[in-house]
């Protein structure tokens, strides 16, 4: 038999330890995300694949069956787990009617000598995996779950046991007709590897379940989550408790030591170490490149969130204004219109289009103010957004989430906007400025936990959410600097409304729906001003 495989990075001569298959295209998945592997959608801050490999021991070598998306696969793990002992298998066929787990396996021929493990890249364990892998069977084992683990058990292979042996199978569809069905996790342990695959080579089939016979051990685990279906990955994501802040072609993955960020544009990444590079007292230090991601060495310290008051506050501005608010070459002017009029248009015409609300209808906003989107939106006061530019190098998305304050009472920026237009360092110091007033009046950190609220019912609109502590005394010292250092206080308020209105198309639903009332009600308090 011909196998259209093709092996990278081979090193190994004895039988691989752990294999995760990665090879499939995830088809179910892709209504979540599009441009990502599967096996890359996040959970609790972390990609699935990192949850996996964080629990296999580090005494055991891993081999990764590669297929869709296979340079996303490496890169990510390069960049995760560079100590690691790993290989990875590219298999190239992972489209055609004959492609299926059995084939994927195959691939795994040259590593395989004695016995392996295996699992799937769409499902997590606690600890009990790496106990499990410790504590080596003496004979083959499939690993399952109660069926209540999962929604649909008919969209999983069904086994099953009888005597603590596998005594029938179902591969996914109608298990009625089994007793005391388990749902099979996709993990299991094979004891000989090598006649596993020879044999599997002479069935020709795609999918491996016809292999799994009475010769199996049946051993049920209690920690296994899934995620290889749309209704399994949001009922998870779901007991995260967590609001999903994240952007449709953005991920941020905050691991143990370091911080990755998925970008579907990956011109972002070359850019993206411009500003560390040109100021590295203020920026990470250690930044890197694979695509699609970005990735720096994680700051040791607390968001300013859980650090702000007055004094450190002040601290903060005066470390700004000397440390990243220097001057700029750049010409930032000829930016202005594109970044501040053509990107707000182009998000108002994003939120026509997500948002199911009548434009020329009118509103009332918490009780209290009766807006018509479209008579706002055309009345923004564009000459006060275009007049007093300040070019300066600044951050682009200052927000105390993206401050770090450590340890010893120093400051360093992290998710840095890559650009204000075409300046690629520079850009009007106001956007900063408006970017940290609106994050003390609207706590991010809070919104992340889910702490908002929206409903709507017909026009009647009602939402509130927590600001800052000490959002008045923080708001009196960013204005009182601002009057110290001649930046234009009107100017930043209306940008303030500017970014919550152009950060709506850029979030899920139900907060999309708040930014963009809150930026309405705040411009038309602005206009009544």
């Amino acid at each position: 038999m011909i196998l259209d495989v093709v092996t990278v990075g081979l090193t190994l001569n004895t039988a691989t330890r752990v294999i995760i298959a990665c090879a499939g295209v995830g088809s179910r998945m892709q209504v979540i995300h599009r441009d990502l592997h599967k096996g890359l959608l996040p959970y609790k801050e972390a990609p699935l694949l990192w949850h996996i490999i964080s629990k296999i021991p580090i005494e055991h070598e891993i081999l990764i069956l590669a297929g869709y998306k296979s340079e996303q696969v490496r890169n990510f793990i390069q960049i995760c787990f560079p100590h690691r002992k790993l290989d990875f298998v590219e298999v190239t066929d992972y489209l055609s009617a004959d492609s299926g787990t059995a084939k994927s396996m195959i691939a795994a021929h040259a590593f395989v000598s004695d016995s392996f493990w295996y699992l799937p890249c769409d499902g997590i364990f606690g600890d009990e995996l790496g106990e499990l892998i410790r504590n080596e069977p003496n004979e083959s084992t499939v690993f399952v779950a109660d069926l209540a683990s999962v929604e649909s058990p008919e969209d999983f292979t069904t086994i099953e046991p009888i005597l603590g042996r596998i005594n029938k199978i179902q591969f996914k569809g109608a298990y009625n007709h089994l007793n005391k069905a388990k749902i099979f996790t996709g993990l299991m342990y094979v004891k000989d590897g090598r006649s596993f695959i020879e044999r599997l080579q002479h069935l020709q089939v795609n999918e491996f379940v016809p292999m799994l016979d009475s010769t199996f051990k049946v051993v049920e685990v209690f920690s296994w989550k899934d995620f290889g279906t749309p209704m399994e990955y949001f009922k998870n994501k779901r007991l995260e408790s967590r609001y999903d802040f994240s952007k449709p072609h953005e991920i941020t993955y905050v691991l143990p030591e370091i911080i990755v960020k998925y970008f579907k544009d990956i011109n972002e990444l070359d850019k993206k170490k411009i500003k560390p590079h040109d100021l590295p007292r203020v920026y990470p230090t250690r930044v890197g490149a694979a695509k699609p991601f970005f990735y720096y060495q994680k700051i040791i310290g607390k968001t300013f969130y859980n650090r702000v008051n007055d004094e450190s506050f002040s601290n903060l501005l005066d470390w700004l204004m000397s440390e990243l608010w220097v001057p700029t070459s750049e010409k930032v002017e000829e930016s202005v219109p594109e970044f501040y009029v053509d990107k707000t248009l182009k998000r108002i015409d994003l939120i026509r289009k997500n948002l199911p609300y009548n434009f020329d209808s009118h509103f009332l906003i918490n009780d209290e103010y009766d807006v018509c989107p479209s008579d706002i939106l055309n009345s923004i006061q564009w000459e006060v957004v275009m007049k007093s530019i300040v070019p300066r190098k600044i951050h682009g998305d200052l927000q105390f989430d993206n401050i770090v304050y450590q340890e010893d009472g120093k400051f360093k920026l992290i998710d840095w906007r890559t650009s204000f237009g075409e300046c690629l360092t520079g850009g009007d110091v106001h956007y900063d400025l408006a970017k940290l007033l609106g994050g003390i009046r609207m706590d991010y950190s809070e919104v992340k936990r889910g702490n908002f609220q929206f409903l709507t019912k017909s026009t009647d609109v009602k939402f509130n959410f927590p600001s800052c502590n000490n959002q008045e005394v923080l708001e009196d010292t960013l204005q009182q600097f601002c009057s110290d250092n001649g930046f234009d206080w009107e100017k930043i308020q209306l940008l303030v409304s500017l970014i919550y209105l152009n950060m709506s198309p850029l979030h899920s639903r139900p907060f999309s729906d708040l930014l963009f009332f809150h930026a309405l009600k705040q411009l038309n308090q602005e206009e009544r001003n």
